[in-house]
């Protein structure tokens, strides 16, 4: 698959040839093609650095969420999460979602 960079030099290319002495309509359909290559690969970049922004956001508000899950844990059992397991935090967390601890 060609790279951005490789397909702007090839449509540069294309469009240095029409102003200079004009493209045959083969020569058109290719430049027309390259352009809608271009296209292509450009939104897919932009998908991908979206989904990058994405993932870092979700990321960002998972760990969030992991601290206030750990506030919540130390505040209730007065336990450090130096002395316990992620399995014990696990199994907390996961009867909370069944019986709460009050506030």
């Amino acid at each position: 698959m060609k790279n951005i960079t490789d397909l702007k030099l090839e449509i540069g290319s294309l469009e240095n040839m029409a102003d200079r002495n004009g493209l045959t309509v083969k020569g058109l359909g290719e430049l027309h093609q390259k352009r809608l290559e271009l296209k292509d690969l450009m939104d897919i970049h932009w998908m991908e650095k979206m989904n990058k922004e994405l993932h870092i956001k979700r990321h960002q508000e998972l760990h969030k969420t992991f601290d206030e899950l750990c506030a919540d844990f130390i505040k209730h059992t007065n336990k450090l999460l130096s002395k316990t397991t992620v399995m014990e935090l696990m199994k907390w967390s996961f009867e909370q979602t069944k019986n709460p601890v009050g506030e």
